[in-house]
């Protein structure tokens, strides 16, 4: 039996072992970097960048200056600090999924307190409930229970 096996001296490797010819290495496709890619890179870690149909410049995430809002008083309530501590950590969370599950994460479903009619009170409603959020601000960790 021993005679009827053939030793290969050629450096050609079989393909069962999906060797590059002639070398030691695996066969490996030459990975492409698509644009859409780069794009959606951008998008999630917060930096400038075109949009992939009308070549749109998007410019960095940043935080801005004060809204001046009455009801929530953002800029009164945290700091600078604080404020760019949280952008910073959520622009580091590196995928879109990621990134939406820490803000679902904050919103918090809480019933109305002040209902207002504005159909006719006659007329039997079926449907959801009414209901409202509000957002909180938790520390983002990646830690798994």
């Amino acid at each position: 039996m021993a005679e009827n096996i053939q030793s290969n001296t050629s450096g050609v490797v079989d393909d069962e072992n999906c060797k590059v010819w002639g070398t030691d290495q695996p066969r490996k496709q030459k990975k492409k970097i698509y644009s859409w890619e780069i794009i959606k890179k951008a998008q999630v870690s917060g930096l400038e960048h075109k949009t992939h149909k009308r070549d749109k410049v998007v410019t960095a995430r940043a935080i801005e200056t004060d809204c001046r809002c009455k009801r929530y008083r953002c800029f009164q309530i945290t700091t600078q600090e604080r404020r760019s501590e949280l952008l910073n950590m959520f622009d580091g969370i590196k995928s879109k999924v990621e990134q939406v599950s820490y803000l679902s994460g904050l919103v918090s479903v809480i019933p109305v307190q002040r209902r207002r009619s504005r159909i006719d009170p006659n007329i039997n409603r079926t449907g959801p409930p009414h209901i409202a959020s509000r957002r909180m601000e938790r520390p983002y960790t990646t830690d798994k229970m």
